[in-house]
Formats: structure tokens, sequence, C-alpha cells
């Protein structure tokens, strides 16, 4: 081996370690850090509007509504969304729902720290989530008082199609036995993004 290829090694070793060490002091500077555990939190949270319970650190309850949707090429379908869709050429959609998208919990914590609002909103919208089954809650008068469907896949195998503007309301949580991992910084003693 020849002395040129010898000191290249050597430097090419020398700048990966100067790298490394440089992103180190970047992140210890801005004072993010790795935090890793089950998430800590106070009991049964609750969507209280539609009496929906789990045993989870987070609740999420989706709304969504059949609407007319125009796609690039110009095609014209009935989707479901979470948002209102603007009425366009003779396609008219219905107002959205009074009721919206919500995250519901308590104080949740992650190695003795809270989270920020804004991590529970990045956690809620993660992989990590799990769908609630409708088997799974318990009959709710609320829903048919507010004539709101709350739907799963249940609802496609009784045979009904879904129509302008019929809603579906979905909850999901996080499972309070997964080990999560957030990197963030603390500030006064909350683990913010």
């Amino acid at each position: 081996m020849d002395r040129a290829c010898i000191i290249g090694g050597i430097m090419k070793r020398i700048i990966t370690i100067f790298i490394t060490l440089l992103l180190s002091l970047i992140l210890v500077s801005c004072g993010e850090k790795t935090y890793t555990g089950k998430l800590e939190y106070s009991g049964l949270v609750k969507d209280e509007l539609l009496d929906v319970e789990v045993d989870a650190p987070i609740l999420i309850r989706q709304v969504e509504m059949v609407q007319y949707y125009k796609d690039e090429t110009g095609n014209v379908e009935l989707v479901f969304a979470n948002k209102p869709i603007e009425s366009f050429d003779e396609y008219t959609n219905p107002d959205f729902p009074d009721i919206q998208s919500e995250i519901f919990h308590n104080d949740v914590k992650l190695e003795g720290y809270s989270l920020s609002d804004n991590l529970i909103k990045y956690m809620a919208y993660s992989e990590d989530i799990e769908k609630i089954k409708l088997t799974d809650l318990k009959e709710n008068e609320a829903l048919y008082k507010n004539k709101l469907l709350l739907l799963d896949d249940a609802y496609a195998s009784y045979g009904n199609e879904w129509k302008l503007g019929d809603i579906r309301i979905t909850y999901y949580y996080l499972n309070p036995d997964n080990i999560y991992e957030l990197t963030a910084k603390v500030s006064d003693n909350t683990l913010i993004y």
C-alpha cells in the first residue's frame, strides 16, 4: 500500500470523527436528548361529548364527512375528508358538522417529564396509534341524539353505501404498553418539540 493511500485513510477517519463530535456538540448545545420508556399518565381519558373513554395516555377523535372531491385530472368522486371541501361547479358539499376532530389527554409523562401539547399532537398523528373497534365501545345515546354515526369497518358489512354528508367518527388511542422514544428539549420540567 502506498503512503498516499494510508494518509488518505487516516484523514478520512479523522474527518468522520470530527463531524460526529461536531454533530454531538450541536445537539447538546440545543439541549436535545432522547427519552425512552412507557408513557406515564393519570388514568382514564375521556371524550365527554360522546362519552367515550379509554385507559390510555391519549385518545383521538377523528371526524370525517363524505364530500365531493375533484382531483387534478378533473375526476369527481365522493371521499371522506376531515375538513370542509369547498363546493365547485354543480357539486355542492353540505356544511361540515359542528363536532370536530380532537385529541384528549390528561398529564402525560415520559421519564418523569410532562409532554408539551406539541409533542402530544405529534404522537397522536404517529404510526403508534391504534384504532378502537366499535364493538369495544358501549352503546351511546349521545351519538343518536346528535344524529352522528359512529362507524367503523362494520358499517360496510351491513351492505350500506356511503352517501354525501355521511359522517364517520373514529377513535384511536396510544397504547400504554408500548415503549416510546422521543428526542426533545426540557423546559420547566416539560419535554418540548
